[in-house]
């Protein structure tokens, strides 16, 4: 997809579900790349936000963004379904037991830190036993500017001791251009200066300074912890990035080995949202009902991972009226992603029985609903190790499964994607991308609305939202009691 052709479907996915958006591009002759939605966030959620329902009511002329009512959106992701990823043809579920006594454990996947450390030991041993590559030479207007360069505000006698290496050390990044060795050519050389600097302080010999003196295991994380302690983190970042091409050059260390992008988990079945329902319902203390409740509840009417729902407490669930006799029950999510979520109504009763199990053991209504302390963490994984089945202690329930159920059933319901976006806490659209294969084809009539918008250059949040956004709370969606169907206690 050209560039010029993303921002008029940032507009168009505004007007229908992400499914929608994604089979209308095909429609269009583009190829449907995953790519093309990561790094759009601050355009994609724009206008999204759903915190204007925290006031108690949203008036019925609110607007969000380019999409005229907000409580149409709300209404819409209260009422979202679950989706049966198993009726999707065009994918395969991956199989896992839900509410059942936790099998033998599985040797866990390797953490992205395991990952990291393998990968470095995979490049020593390479580098020990592999001798150094050929290096072609540099093209000839790139050799040209860093033999020209110059640093501005360098002192004429710190360049005379640091230019053969600034130098050599700029050849080794390999620059693509010769723009770049002047826009970014002062950050190796200030570099460069200040390890000149320690090496002078330490009354080494006048020649101590070499290239392979910037290459001293810790040192650009000192530089970064020092002299740019004071600038920003994009910066930082920006820095260390080029510093660390330079040395990893410099010493013939082989470049890092790609860690590829690790798909979100497969939603839960309907069936297998009913049989944790159903459980929670039936642990025999109130301590674990309370506890098992709110998980299963937030994970699945909220889409809130382990990280957001350690800090709900009762007070951050509140009820909000719609108007035309509509009320929707809204929680806010506090934390390192802060966002107001509406709750999808088919979980509702069982996060107020959670509520009203919290009351009845006299918690505070500012405590978390599971956990004693919000800075704890694991505490999903502690509720479902010690909740019980008829045959034993452990559950299988998994905190990114139940919100990947949560992203799905919204995905698939006519709730506009910024919306969708702020109430997941997500900063671009990658992990819908990787949902996509557990959702139902779309509907026609939405893959329609889509392309209008998108002819009708984005929209204007005019007269027909309403068409779009109407009976959003009963257009494409099941009824709320089909989700926990024979999920009373018994």
């Amino acid at each position: 997809m050209s560039a010029r052709a993303v921002p008029g479907w940032v507009r168009a996915a505004w007007w229908g579900p992400f499914p929608a958006v994604t089979a209308a591009m095909t429609t269009r002759g583009y190829r449907f790349d995953a790519g093309v939605w990561t790094g759009l966030g601050s355009q994609l959620r724009a206008g999204g936000s759903l915190s204007v329902l925290t006031d108690g009511q949203c008036a019925k002329g609110g607007a969000t963004g380019t999409v005229n009512g907000v409580r149409r959106a709300a209404a819409a992701l209260a009422a979202a379904g679950d989706v049966d990823p198993e009726a999707v043809t065009q994918m395969g579920t991956p199989t896992s037991r839900a509410a059942t006594p936790k099998p033998k454990r599985k040797q866990k996947p390797m953490s992205r830190s395991a990952r990291l450390a393998a990968a470095k030991a995979a490049m020593t041993a390479a580098t020990e036993q592999s001798p150094r590559p050929q290096v072609a030479p540099l093209e000839a207007p790139v050799a040209a500017a860093i033999a020209a360069f110059y640093p501005l505000k360098t002192d004429p006698a710190v360049w005379a001791r640091i230019e053969s290496v600034t130098r050599e050390a700029l050849t080794a990044y390999r620059p693509a251009s010769p723009k770049w060795v002047s826009s970014h050519g002062g950050w190796v050389s200030r570099y460069v200066a200040w390890v000149a600097a320690g090496i002078d302080s330490a009354d080494c010999e006048a020649d101590g300074l070499t290239v392979q003196s910037l290459c001293t295991e810790g040192l650009v994380e000192a530089y970064l912890a020092g002299p740019l302690s004071t600038t920003s983190v994009q910066t930082r970042s920006s820095v260390r990035t080029v510093l660390r091409r330079v040395v990893r050059n410099v010493s013939g260390t082989p470049t890092p080995e790609r860690i590829g992008h690790q798909p979100v988990q497969p939603p839960y079945a309907p069936a297998q949202c009913a049989a944790m329902v159903r459980l929670s319902r039936n642990q025999p203390t109130v301590a674990r009902r309370r506890a098992l409740s709110a998980v299963v509840a937030l994970g699945l009417g909220a889409g809130l991972d382990a990280r957001d729902q350690r800090r709900v407490a009762p007070d951050d669930v509140s009820r909000v009226d719609l108007g035309d006799g509509a009320t929707v029950t809204v929680v806010t999510v506090r934390g390192p992603r802060p966002r107001t979520v509406v709750m999808r109504q088919a979980y509702v009763a069982l996060l107020d029985e959670a509520v009203a199990l919290h009351v009845e053991q006299g918690r505070s209504p500012s405590a978390p609903l599971f956990g004693l302390v919000e800075s704890r963490h694991n505490v999903v994984c502690a509720v479902t190790g010690s909740s019980v089945t008829a045959t034993g202690r452990g559950v299988e329930i998994s905190a990114a499964r139940l919100r990947a159920t949560w992203l799905v059933a919204a995905m698939c319901a006519r709730v506009p994607l910024a919306v969708l976006l702020n109430a997941a806490g997500l900063r671009s659209a990658r992990t819908l991308a990787d949902l996509l294969a557990y959702c139902p084809p779309p509907v026609k009539a939405d893959i329609d609305r889509v392309l209008a918008a998108l002819d009708d250059g984005g929209g204007d949040g005019g007269a027909a939202d309403s068409e779009i956004l109407a009976g959003a709370a009963s257009v494409g969606t099941p009824a709320a009691g089909d989700v926990v169907e024979g999920g009373e206690r018994s």
